[in-house]
């Protein structure tokens, strides 16, 4: 009866550390960067948040979610917002400190444009001033190259470039970088 005892101890013991030591299958990453809204030719500041979940040594899957906005390019002001949800295939394991990964996916994403349609002037001076808006969602697709950097068993560092050509003839191609927490 001592000896079963001792044994179950020994065993739990053994099971609790090695759950320490495994790590997480999900993963929250924050993402900063820019992108290029090709239609309208804006160059936006991107703010992402990516939840990805290891699959196996080989493949893992994420859905985000996208803000961008810009006042550069053609249009006096544009934003977008967009979710995604991706496979990515490792090639070289997904387990260890280094991580390049190469996935695809699907994208929806809602464009707003805003641009001086009507200007008055009158003396040097602007007596009418008057805005259009055109608002488009449309669908697409998701070409992504991502590599990560493991600091520690819960944080990481990494970059992600991307190109979602769209139904609708848009094209947005970007770069972030990203933190990485492990849940």
């Amino acid at each position: 009866m001592k000896k079963q005892f001792i044994i179950i101890i020994l065993l739990a013991m053994t099971s609790i550390t090695f759950a320490q030591q495994t790590a997480s299958r999900f993963e929250l990453k924050l993402g900063l960067g820019t992108s290029f809204l090709g239609t309208g030719d804006m160059q936006t500041l991107l703010i992402e948040n990516e939840l990805n979940y290891n699959i196996n040594r080989y493949f893992s899957s994420s859905a985000s979610i996208g803000f961008a906005t810009s006042n550069r390019g053609v249009y006096e002001a544009t934003s977008y917002t967009q979710g995604n949800v991706n496979i990515f295939f490792s090639p070289f394991t997904n387990t260890k400190r280094h991580d390049l990964r190469i996935g695809t996916g699907l994208s929806v994403y809602k464009v707003s444009d805003t641009w001086q349609s009507l200007v008055v002037i009158e003396n040097g001076e602007v007596v009418v001033l008057e805005y259009s808006f055109e608002k488009r969602s449309s669908v697409g697709l998701n070409g992504i190259i991502a590599y990560s950097y493991a600091l520690t068993d819960k944080l990481s560092l990494g970059a992600k470039v991307f190109l979602q050509p769209y139904k609708n003839g848009d094209i947005n191609t970007g770069a972030l970088l990203t933190l990485g927490v492990g849940l």
